[in-house]
């Protein structure tokens, strides 16, 4: 197990990382996104055309869009989340002064 530091963060080198607990988001999957009508792939394709798709089906009837939308602003993912781009939460972070941290995904069965 990586050490921690006294924010929790666990330290591999000189980059912090978060361990998430699949807990933590549970939420995701009661996503639209994760409804097998739509193209999984949709909400991480770039262009203009799959993120208004993208963005239209989370703003207008995902139930989860709160939820996803604070773990993309702390967790820095990429794609459409919450119904916003990488850009506009890049914005958002900056009016909030949300830091962000990078999400490391780790395979901890080792």
């Amino acid at each position: 197990m990586a050490p921690k530091n006294r924010k929790g963060l666990s330290l591999v080198g000189d980059k912090p990382f978060r361990v998430v607990d699949e807990a933590y988001y549970e939420w995701s999957r009661r996503g639209t996104c994760n409804d097998r009508n739509y193209n999984p792939d949709l909400w991480f394709t770039q262009g203009k055309i799959p993120e208004l798709s993208a963005k239209r089906i989370c703003n207008n009837i995902c139930p989860v869009r709160e939820e996803c939308l604070a773990f993309a602003l702390t967790f820095m993912q990429e794609g459409v989340w919450g119904g916003t781009t990488d850009k506009e939460r890049n914005k958002i972070r900056l009016e909030r002064q949300i830091p962000g941290i990078r999400l490391t995904t780790l395979d901890l069965s080792a």
